[in-house]
């Protein structure tokens, strides 16, 4: 499993890979408050 990140001035892109495939993948504000909490809880959901 690989997760790669993109972070932008923006947004920050996420995708999470199994082997070649991507799995899911997920965006969030780059300017938001709470980000940790937030990127952590959709990190969270998408590997379960």
């Amino acid at each position: 499993m690989l997760l790669a990140i993109d972070i932008g001035n923006t947004s920050i892109h996420s995708g999470i890979f199994d082997k070649k495939v991507l799995k899911k993948t997920f965006r969030i504000p780059a300017y938001s408050k709470n980000l940790d909490s937030l990127y952590a809880g959709k990190l969270k959901t998408c590997v379960k």
